[in-house]
C-alpha cells in the first residue's frame, strides 16, 4: 500500500501542473485576441488610407475636367465671373456657397448636389482617365 502522504503529494502537483496550464492557456489566448484585435484596426486604418486618396484624386480629376470644360467653350458662351446673381444657380458657385460642413450634409443633399465619380455630370458618360 502506498502512504497517503505521497499520493496526495502527488495528486496535489497535477493540479498545479493543471492551474498552470490553464492560465498559459488563457495568457495565450489574451495575446491571440489582441493581435487579431490589433490586425483589424490596421485593416481599416489601411482601408481610409486608400478611400481617402481615390477621393483625392477624384476630385483633382472632377476639377481638371470642370477646368477643361470652361476652358473649352466659346468665348462667348462662357459664364461670367459669378457675382450675387449666380447663387441661386447650379452650374458655378461662389466660394462658401455650400456652408462650413459640407461633408456633413444628409444624403437628400447629397443626391440633389453631388455627380458619380468618373461620370460626366452634363452626358452622364465616363470621363476618359489621363
Amino acid at each position: 500500500m502506498i502512504p497517503v502522504s505521497v499520493t496526495s503529494s502527488f495528486f496535489s502537483a497535477k493540479g498545479a501542473v493543471l492551474m498552470l496550464c490553464l492560465f498559459m492557456l488563457a495568457a495565450l489566448t489574451l495575446l491571440g485576441l489582441a493581435a487579431a484585435s490589433d490586425r483589424v484596426l490596421q485593416a481599416r486604418m489601411a482601408s481610409n488610407l486608400i478611400e481617402g486618396s481615390q477621393a483625392g484624386q477624384t476630385a483633382d480629376a472632377t476639377l481638371k475636367w470642370g477646368e477643361e470644360w470652361i476652358l473649352g467653350l466659346d468665348g462667348l458662351k462662357r459664364p461670367t465671373a459669378c457675382s450675387d446673381a449666380c447663387i441661386a444657380t447650379d452650374v458655378i458657385r461662389p466660394e462658401g456657397s455650400f456652408g462650413k460642413n459640407v461633408e456633413q450634409q444628409d444624403l437628400s443633399w447629397w443626391e440633389h448636389n453631388a455627380h458619380l465619380a468618373g461620370k460626366d455630370p452634363l452626358t452622364g458618360g465616363i470621363l476618359n482617365d489621363r
